[in-house]
């Protein structure tokens, strides 16, 4: 999912905003959907005026059937952006 690889599976184009923090901005970005696995792409933006610190943990019950998080960048400076990578059982 993190290299954009769409060969082994079927990708949906979401691009729908989730509500989730105050602070932030997370768009759902795209699906990939195997035999046994969901793989969900997110973006999320820090619009506050100070730096915000994720944890994978933050994100493991975000939904049902979480199987993994990974997080592009953990410290997050004002009006940055990164990507957030969600596994989920099927």
């Amino acid at each position: 999912m993190s290299l954009g690889n769409k060969d082994e599976a079927m990708v949906e184009e979401i691009g729908q905003i989730v509500s989730l923090w105050e602070e932030t901005e997370l768009w759902l970005v795209r699906r990939y959907t195997n035999a046994n696995l969901i793989g969900e792409e997110y973006s999320i933006t820090n619009k506050t005026k100070k730096s915000i610190t994720f944890t994978e943990q933050e994100f493991g019950s975000f939904g049902d059937n979480v199987r993994g998080v990974a997080i592009e960048k953990l410290t997050l400076p004002p009006n940055e952006m990164t990507r957030v990578f969600i596994v989920r059982g099927l």
